[in-house]
């Protein structure tokens, strides 16, 4: 009976473990639990429950231990700290305060064995940056020591809250020419220790800004990060009512700062009035084409809410400049949410929910989307991700096999490193083909009144429109679909005076394609004469 129960129990445990092993590494089972399931199980317990168990299931790997073993770690993997235990006693002492206090402390960053003298502050506002013992930083090495392995100034965000989807995402935006640094994932080492993955990346400083973009003159807009607000605590996180008001700026102690500071005032007065002609004017618009392009096909507005958006003023243009530095690798599109290309416009600021469509940061995105010039650049760079999507994937895998090493002894499972990369590009697979439905959408209605002459048409399109009659051009980029301020549809009719009309004389071009239109075009007549012939109506 004993043996009989005993082989119950071990043919059950085996079935268990099948079972288990089989769901775990199912893509649908592990979305839905990674969306689903582990949220509110994680924050009923106050741990993050998927993340326990793919550090269980690392531990007992063979395979990833064995590509661990033949894929050893070199030197140019790790970035090496040496802090004093008066240095570290000080810094332990800093988090004993919420929110934690940044505060420089001596430490030497150690390059080819070589002590370099530098200074280090903890990085980070939100409290995952302060849970499990592990820390973000960010270093600075002293001037005249400088050394090319690294950059002279540089943030270490620990890997829990960093990974290759960032890289990809902020590699792409600065290949755009956005202002937006990447980097790589290291290992770090205190004092000999082994603390775990970090993202290396350079700060967005004098050096970065002068040698990457040319930028000497400009000063930094962020917003007051202080988390003890009363948004926060009513569950706003990064926003706030005042961040159209120069008095939630944080203070800085460049000269310039006062009349970048004066500019912003200005910016926000015509944000808050709607002025986009006046807005576009303190803007570069192909620079925000870009920066709104990448933003959609990755589908997270986080990083342009609140505290987290920055502003460079660039005096020497005298433009506004928004830094893209994306801190996730995109978001699904909400399922709740109407999933059709119509929406498309929208799914960018409901990422994350109402509170960040709502947020006053919001408006200057959406007024800006409201303006035909930017948004049909904003189009043509789309399209442009819309045909390259096969290499832009391949890139992105490409970064993944990069600091796949360090991934490996990162000491998360192989599991959840492939499902943040699958993730991600099906993320971009998902926004691009809603992208490609939306740009190639176009129904022309049209009517011709024969006693008028005039010819009204609406061009049912998302993509700006030309218009040809007998090769000559009468309208070089109509917008049939305008938006409003809340990006609600906006249509706009046309009316020209035709004296010889023919529907064969016409042909209609989606100017962001070059396809085109030969499909959903029609025509009507209408008589406004007062007279009606009356051998019409024998």
């Amino acid at each position: 009976m004993k043996n009989f129960l005993k082989n119950k129990v071990t043919i059950a445990s085996i079935l268990i473990m099948v079972i288990s092993s089989v769901l775990y590494h199912n893509n649908s089972f592990y979305h839905f639990f990674y969306t689903k399931i582990n949220p509110p199980i994680s924050e009923f317990v106050g741990k993050n429950i998927l993340y326990g168990i793919n550090r269980l299931v690392h531990r007992v790997d063979i395979i990833g231990k064995s590509k661990e073993f033949s894929n050893p770690l070199k030197e140019k993997d790790f970035i090496d700290l040496k802090i004093d235990k008066k240095e570290v006693k000080f810094l332990k002492k800093l988090l004993n305060n919420r929110p934690v206090k940044k505060k420089w402390v001596n430490v030497n960053l150690v390059i080819n064995n070589i002590k370099t003298p530098a200074k280090l502050k903890y990085h980070g506002s939100s409290e995952a940056q302060y849970n499990g013992g592990k820390y973000s930083y960010t270093i600075e090495i002293e001037n005249g020591h400088q050394d090319i392995s690294f950059f002279k100034r540089f943030k270490l965000i620990k890997g829990e809250e960093a990974d290759p989807t960032l890289i990809s995402i902020n590699q792409l935006a600065n290949s755009m020419g956005l202002i937006s640094a990447y980097g790589e994932m290291k290992i770090l080492r205190i004092n000999g220790e082994e603390v775990g993955d970090y993202y290396y990346v350079e700060d967005i400083k004098n050096n970065f800004l002068t040698r990457e973009f040319n930028i000497d003159y400009y000063s930094i807009i962020s917003q007051i990060s202080d988390w003890s607000r009363k948004e926060f605590i009513n569950g706003y996180g990064h926003n706030s009512d005042q961040d159209l008001k120069v008095i939630h700026i944080e203070n800085k102690l460049d000269t310039l700062h006062p009349f970048a500071l004066y500019r912003y005032q200005k910016m926000c007065k015509y944000i808050n009035e709607n002025n986009v002609d006046s807005l576009k004017e303190m803007i570069d618009i192909q620079y925000m084409a870009k920066y709104l392009t990448v933003a959609c096909i990755f589908n997270d507005v986080h990083f342009m809410t609140g505290d987290n958006l920055k502003f460079l003023y660039d005096f020497k243009k005298s433009k506004f400049y928004p830094i893209f530095r994306a801190e996730s690798g995109g978001l699904p599109i909400d399922v709740d949410f109407s999933v059709n290309y119509v929406n498309f416009d929208k799914f960018l600021f409901y990422s994350k929910g109402e509170s960040y469509s709502n947020s006053q940061t919001a408006k200057f995105f959406k007024i800006l989307l409201s303006d035909n010039d930017l948004r049909n650049r904003r189009n043509n760079e789309l399209f442009k991700f819309v045909k390259s999507k096969d290499s832009l994937i391949k890139v992105i895998n490409n970064i993944y096999d990069n600091n796949h090493i360090v991934m490996l002894h990162s000491g998360r499972s192989r599991r959840a490193f492939n499902f943040q990369k699958m993730q991600q590009i099906k993320i971009l697979e998902t926004t691009l083909d809603l992208a490609n439905q939306y740009l190639n959408y176009s129904h022309i209605y049209s009517t011709y009144d024969v006693f008028t002459k005039d010819f009204e048409i609406l061009s049912d399109a998302f993509s700006s429109i030309k218009i040809i009659k007998n090769d000559s051009v009468i309208a070089s980029q109509l917008n049939g679909i305008s938006l409003k301020n809340n990006l609600e549809f906006n249509y706009s009719y046309k009316k020209f005076k035709i004296k010889n009309f023919s529907e064969d004389d016409f042909i209609f071009i989606n100017n962001v394609s070059s396809d085109t239109i030969k499909d959903h075009i029609f025509f009507n007549y209408m008589n406004s004469s007062f007279t009606i012939d009356s051998s019409l109506l024998k």
